[in-house]
């Protein structure tokens, strides 16, 4: 298979697969190093080379299943370690990204300090539980899907207090024919 021309193109190749890739990018149209995979349905590992090759530039991955999970902590504080310029992920039914802010990335241990600080509210497990509630079905997202929902939220919570750029768009972006197509081969 012919190398990708750009980040989309990439991420359109995997956003089906059963198990995890990833890409590195320099900018969205410079492919550094694709295809990483160990054939895991969760998760990428990274030699040091593809670690070091990772620092200041971005990286895109798939995450598997139907209605896709936003970033893990282990995904962004691998990003911020490797002072990534952007984290994606590639779902079935959205693309996920996550960059820094003016200030930079903030320490791994703060972002997890700040991630379970965030997970262990319940009183914004309940908000998020009745937002769940009201767009599942305008969005179709099935019911035992809540948990992956409530992960979006707290990522989009998260950055909005320690300063990074958090964005998840819906795949394809407008469901012309062709798009509803390929989410019907998706799903």
């Amino acid at each position: 298979m012919p190398p990708c021309r750009d980040i989309v193109e990439c991420e359109e190749r995997i956003r089906c697969k059963e198990y995890e890739v990833a890409y590195i990018f320099l900018d969205h149209h410079t492919l550094l190093k694709g295809g990483i995979t160990q054939r895991y349905i969760f998760g990428v590992g990274f030699s040091e080379e593809e670690f070091a090759l990772m620092q200041n530039n971005i990286l895109t991955h798939n995450h598997t299943g139907e209605y896709t999970n936003s970033f893990s902590l282990g995904d962004v504080a691998k990003a911020a370690e490797a002072n990534l310029k952007e984290i994606r992920i590639a779902g079935k039914r959205f693309t996920y990204s996550l960059a820094p802010g003016d200030r930079g990335w903030p320490p791994p241990d703060a972002i997890r300090a700040k991630y379970r600080e965030i997970e262990g509210d319940y009183g914004f497990y309940l908000h998020a539980r009745i937002a769940f509630l009201g767009i599942a079905s305008c969005e179709q997202i099935p019911p035992d899907a809540g948990s992956r929902f409530f992960n979006h939220l707290i990522w989009e919570r998260l950055a909005r207090e320690m300063g990074l750029r958090y964005l998840r768009e819906p795949w394809p972006r407008r469901l012309t024919d062709s798009g509803m197509q390929r989410l019907k081969e998706c799903i």
